[in-house]
């Protein structure tokens, strides 16, 4: 049976804002089943059928509302949804900038704990090749968590993609900047002119990653619509 178009413009407009389709099935077939109810009420008040659903359309309110509603709802579960702005503009800075300083800080600290910090010493001027590979590992896992969790945010509080892109952008623009120099006597963290494009490109190849999935994913959950419409 083809299902009300009030339920369908509902689904589309939450396809198209990237609610996840488990959510947007749950708020559709939530929807669906209040607006039941409210036909049936009005059919129980001796309204005809075409009656009834003007009754429940318009009881239910416009399209535009209730998605708007529902994403209100989603973002106030928590701090990171209320607030995109310190969630994708400041959060980003913020844990680049502690990152490798703090990895290595915490190693240096469990290393002097544990006192043996000497001999982590020594064993790094005799293997500094394999320093080098475990310290540019610890750097560049940065630009893949850090990116990769703003996706999740934006997609988990179904926030409009630009947010995802403002917090990849400027983990992008981190990466053009920053600087690591790993020598026999020396480690240094900051800022120059000497981009590893790993660090660049990185953060906009999973943006364009999830996008990706995120469309797949909704137009996978709007062909199976369309087919059991069929049916």
């Amino acid at each position: 049976m083809r299902e009300p178009a009030t339920i369908t413009e509902l689904r589309r407009r939450l396809t198209e804002i990237g609610c996840p389709a488990k959510r947007t099935h749950q708020i559709v077939q939530e929807v669906s089943e209040h607006r039941e109810d409210l036909k049936q009420e009005a059919l129980e008040a001796g309204r005809g059928p075409e009656a009834a659903d003007s009754f429940a359309d318009s009881k239910l309110g416009h399209v535009e509302t209730l998605v708007r509603q529902f994403t209100v709802a989603l973002r106030r579960r928590s701090c990171w949804g209320r607030h995109p702005i310190l969630t994708f503009c400041v959060l980003p800075p913020i844990v680049f900038f502690a990152w490798f300083p703090g990895i290595a800080a915490l190693v240096m600290w469990g290393a002097n704990l544990l006192g043996t910090g000497d001999a982590i010493t020594r064993w790094f001027l005799i293997h500094l090749e394999l320093v080098k590979v475990v310290v540019y590992s610890v750097d560049y896992s940065a630009f893949i968590v850090v990116p990769a969790l703003l996706c999740w945010l934006a997609r988990r509080y179904v926030h409009d993609f630009k947010w995802a892109l403002a917090g990849c952008t400027l983990s992008s623009l981190h990466g053009l900047f920053h600087v690591i120099t790993l020598t026999s006597h020396n480690l240094g963290w900051g800022y120059g002119l000497n981009p590893d494009w790993f660090t660049v490109a990185t953060p906009w190849l999973i943006y364009g990653a999830w996008r990706y999935l995120a469309v797949m994913e909704s137009r996978r959950y709007a062909t199976s619509q369309r087919a059991e419409e069929t049916i």
